[in-house]
């Protein structure tokens, strides 16, 4: 929301505004000024967002955003387009890791009382009085035992042990924001035979969390467009980014590598911007996409069961013909 010359963002779950100019916090009243939409939304913000804003679900916490999750019907025409989903990522605040993980906390007696330290920080385990946990990852050198600060920081970033990589469901620490996918008429090069999938996603103005390099800062509104041809390749690469950004993995604040400025929503996870241009201009055709789709995505902590079962189900209804029907489904059926 911008008043005369000053910037903020306003949560409404906590009745609170931040001057993003000055960083300072104050409590807001309950009523919505004329200024916001019925929606929660800035009346500046794109055309994207309020598109995803307008399939039915109700606000979120974080301002503009809604928390439901779930699919447009697959006529739903917008446009020239038809819509297949809309997906809506809320972060969360804090994340649950011990529910995510399943670690367990551990007595001195355990651990070795002040005589280890945590492999990561370097610092005695239970330093400051603070708990220490064991990871079910652990091998039975005790290998995967840290500071619960430790893996405050690493796990709500990574997702992953900082010990020995494994990886755990943990959302990921994506920005709160709504991804779109809608049908084209236009192919993709080297996939004529077939139409094209577009996805939107859009990114409200926000403040970084503690799972964010800089807790606290502001970040800038984003919008992104991608494209994937409409057959068995392009498919299951949508259904595999949904599953990617609805667990917080596609996106992430970051050092932008085009504009060098930091504290910005960024890609996560490499996706497909060009219809044509071929690999060297992040386009199409691409014959290796879905691999290393794949592959980036289970580095990112998605089990590759999960990944193969999906790519097959994408097959499968492309060979049927109920390919776009399949794509507006859940994607987290039971297989």
């Amino acid at each position: 929301l911008h008043a005369g010359k000053s910037a903020y963002h306003v949560d409404f779950h906590r009745l609170e505004q931040l001057n993003t100019q000055t960083g300072k916090r104050r409590p807001v009243a309950r009523q919505v000024g004329a200024h916001v939409s019925a929606a929660g939304l800035p009346q500046t913000h794109s055309n994207a967002l309020h598109a995803c804003v307008g399939h039915g679900a109700h606000s979120s916490p974080v301002l503009g955003l809604p928390v439901a999750f779930g699919a447009a019907p697959v006529g739903l025409s917008v446009g020239s387009a038809a819509s297949l989903f809309v997906e809506r990522f809320c972060a969360e605040e804090p994340i649950d890791l011990a529910r995510a993980t399943g670690w367990r906390v551990l007595l001195p007696s355990e651990w070795g009382g002040d005589e280890r330290v945590d492999a990561i920080s370097l610092e005695a385990l239970g330093e400051g009085g603070q708990l220490v946990v064991r990871l079910p990852c652990s091998d039975p050198s005790g290998s995967c035992i840290f500071n619960v600060s430790t893996l405050e920081q690493s796990l709500g970033r990574s997702g992953k042990c900082p010990a020995c990589g494994h990886a755990y469901p943990v959302r990921g620490p994506q920005p709160s924001g709504c991804m779109r996918a809608s049908v084209h008429p236009r192919p993709c090069a080297g996939h004529e035979a077939s139409s094209s999938i577009e996805l939107t996603y859009a990114f409200a103005t926000g403040v970084q969390r503690s799972q964010h390099p800089s807790e606290g800062r502001p970040y800038a509104a984003v919008e992104r467009r991608c494209v994937y041809p409409n057959d068995a390749v392009g498919g299951a690469a949508v259904m595999l980014l949904r599953l990617a950004f609805r667990r917080g993995l596609a996106f992430r604040i970051g050092d932008s590598a085009t504009t060098g400025k930091s504290g910005v929503v960024v890609w996560a996870i490499h996706q497909k911007s060009r219809r044509d241009g071929g690999t060297t201009r992040h386009g199409w055709p691409d014959g290796t996409y879905l691999t290393r789709l794949k592959h980036e995505l289970v580095l990112a902590g998605i089990a590759v069961e999960t990944v193969e079962a999906i790519t097959e189900r994408a097959h499968r209804a492309a060979t049927s013909g109920n390919l776009e029907r399949e794509i507006a489904s859940d994607v987290e059926m039971a297989q």
